[in-house]
Formats: C-alpha cells, structure tokens, sequence
C-alpha cells in the first residue's frame, strides 16, 4: 500500500494526496510536487498514512523534494510578478471588448507558467486573448473560469455575520449541498435574501448547523402536542433549540417561555404527547439522554442569582461581590456630605466653585492637570470674550463715525 501525505497549495485550499517519495515528510513542511498547473510550491496538512489502491483517485503523483529556504524566497516575490502581468492581461481584456473580470493571476513554481481567474456570466471565447497575452508577456498562459463560490472563496470578504467568509477561512471542499429544506427546519423565514451569502447562494453555515437541528427534532416531541406543567395542560408553539426553550400555550390562550430542562418528557410519546391512546406501533419516544447529551436539559441559573466573581490571576480562587439594594439618602444626610465636600475642598486650597454633576476625571500621575478645572478655564474665557464682543460699541456710536455727536458739531460749526 502506498504511503501519502494531505498537500494543499493555498490557504484553506483543497487537500491532494501525494506520495512521500521515500521522505521523512510530517505536517507543516513546505514541498515541491508537480500539477496540473505546473510546478507548485504546498504544505503538508496531514501526517504520513498508508491507503489501499482503491481509494486513489485519478493520476497518482509523488512529491518531488522538501523546499529549501532560497525556495521560499522565490515564492514571496511571485505576487509582484503576477500584479505586473495581471495589469497586462487586463489591458489586452479591453482591447479585445470581452465580458469578462479578471479576478487573479496566479504563477507557477519555475516561473514558466501563469493562470488567469477570471468570471463571466457565459463562456467567453478567448483563444486569441491567449495568443496575445502570452505574446506579451513571454510565458504559457492558461485562463480558467469559475463560478460564483469560488470567487467569493478567492476574493474573501466577510458574512452577515461580521465574520470573516468561511469558504475562505476553513473550507477546503466547496461540494456543499445546501437546500431551502435545511432553511425550514431551522425555523427561518423562507426569503432567500435573508439567508444567502455574498456569492448569492445560500450560505454554507446551514449545512454545518443542519445536523444538530435535526437531532433535536428527532429527540423533542413535536410541535402541537400536549404537555403537562406546573401551569396545567399546555400546547408546543415552537422551539428554540439554540437556547434550549420551548414557547407553550396554556388554556387560556397566553404564551409562555420554559427551559426544556423544566418539562417532564421522560416516556412521552413524540407524536401524541400526554395522548397515549392514540399511540401505534410507530411512535417513539421522548430521547431524554439524547437531549442530555446535546445540553439542553441542564438548567441554566438566573443572572439575578449569580453574585459578581472576579477570578485571580492563577485562576485558583475568585471573589464574589453582593450588591445590597441603596437605600435612598435623606436630606440631612445629603447636606452633611455636601459640607464635608466643601470643607476638604478648601483645606486643600481650592476655592473654586465647582460644578454640578459628577466629579471631574483626572489624569494619572502628580504634574497632570485637572481637566475639570481646565474646562472651567475655557469656559470662563469664552464668557469674557462674549462679554466684550456684547458691550462693543457700534459704529453708530464711535467717535468721529457718521452720525455720531462730534461730527454733529462739526457740521453745524
């Protein structure tokens, strides 16, 4: 059986097993081997296995040497190349009037050879683009097109979510079957607008969420059944299976939320609920240890009764803070610390009136100024300038003006 290694080529690329080729290979070195493409520099994601001949698929390659230090160096200075061949393609693109968008250019290991990513909304013949890129740049040229996920997967971005693209972050496999169904058994909106991603297909983490949903609905009973509460026979609304709830109705029409670690399902029947008899040979049971198993039957503790803790520094022990209720302050008690205020105030020399509200932020260190006192400062210059500018005397008035009492007399004289 032949000895492989997992080698992907990009970040968050797809995984191709290649042969060790009698090297002491292990996860994290960097290798030459031989594609498609040309000549590639990847990494090895997974350690050594042996597989059986019926689990290789397609040509069978080996890879060909560790990459050296000097081998790296030559990979880093392949984006600056591509940028300039990139901007060349584009200019030939125009030339031609084609539709389509460039997305990326990509160079091989040897530098022999380059691949254009470009999308367009049809097939684009591009037979003489080819001729005169490659003529211009002096290398093979090859042009691919892909489809909407894997440009989003190539340009990167970021979700709905605020986080970063996950086609682009961990996915290596973009064969992923994402159906509307998935969408309704997660109780969203059916508006495919909601929940499609930046390709505009409907988003990869439906998928991944797909399979504990349905775990939970297999194990819960279902909707519209009846239970018994502390609040007498109540109706299933709806579920909430990321918080672990469960909206009931009771007899008198209200709704009502309940954790589902509250609800007593142990030997329900999931289809029929409190009505056993109408239970078949086909009804199941409530799986209440499968519920345990995904956590949603461990009761969770009020906020309002968990105490304030602050955990030391080596994490061994904390400290827990009760706040007592403040009870309102009387009007002698208020006044008593209002004079204690202005007394320390003037023993330490500060006579200034200070201002209402809370007490002014200070810097750190003994040469910072108050800031409180600086903005009283600025305050009471902008005041003084006001002043002047309002007691300023006008035109009207200024010795020696047009209309004033001595040009008056003069005039007179």
């Amino acid at each position: 059986m032949p000895t492989v290694v997992g080698v992907a080529f990009k970040k968050a690329g797809k995984v191709y097993n290649f042969g060790t080729n009698g090297l002491e290979l292990r996860e994290g070195m960097n290798v030459i081997a031989h594609t498609k493409r040309g000549w590639k520099m990847g990494m090895v994601v997974t350690n050594p296995k042996e597989i059986t001949e019926e689990e290789i698929i397609g040509d069978f390659c080996e890879v060909d040497r560790i990459a050296t230090r000097a081998d790296i160096e030559k990979v880093k200075r392949h984006p600056a190349i591509a940028a300039e061949h990139f901007k060349v393609c584009e200019q030939k693109i125009a030339e031609h009037g084609l539709p389509m968008r460039l997305l990326s250019a990509e160079l091989s290991f040897d530098e022999s050879m380059i691949t254009f990513f470009f999308a367009a909304e049809n097939r684009v013949d591009f037979r003489e683009l080819v001729r005169d890129v490659a003529g211009a740049i002096h290398l093979k040229v090859q042009l691919m097109q892909i489809g909407v996920r894997d440009e989003a997967k190539l340009i990167g971005g970021y979700g709905s979510c605020g986080r970063q693209l996950c086609c682009s972050l961990f996915m290596s496999d973009l064969s992923v079957s994402v159906s509307m169904k998935m969408a309704k058994d997660q109780s969203l909106f059916l508006n495919p607008a909601k929940f499609s991603g930046c390709c505009g297909k409907l988003m990869c983490c439906l998928k991944f969420e797909n399979e504990f949903y349905s775990q939970m609905q297999s194990a819960l009973p279902a909707v519209g059944v009846y239970l018994n509460t502390d609040k007498g026979v109540c109706k299933v609304k709806e579920y909430n299976y990321i918080a672990g709830t469960a909206i009931l109705v009771g007899e008198e029409g209200s709704s009502f939320t309940v954790p589902l670690a509250k609800l007593n399902m142990e030997g329900l029947c999931r289809k029929h609920g409190i009505h056993t008899e109408n239970c078949d040979e086909n009804c199941q049971t409530v799986d209440v240890e499968r519920l345990r198993e995904l956590g949603v039957m461990t009761l969770k503790k009020d906020e309002e009764e968990t105490p304030f803790t602050i955990p030391s520094y080596d994490g061994s022990t904390s400290i827990s803070f009760d706040f007592p209720e403040e009870e309102p302050e009387s009007e002698g008690k208020a006044s008593k610390k209002k004079h204690r205020r202005r007394q320390s105030a003037s023993k330490n020399g500060n006579n200034q009136k200070m201002p209402k509200g809370p007490k002014p932020f200070t810097m750190g260190g003994d040469d910072s100024p108050d800031l409180g006192i600086v903005f009283r400062d600025l305050k009471d210059e902008a005041n003084q300038a006001k002043k002047k500018k309002k007691h300023r005397p006008s035109k009207k008035n200024k010795p020696g003006a047009p209309g004033s009492p001595e040009q008056k007399d003069t005039a007179n004289e």
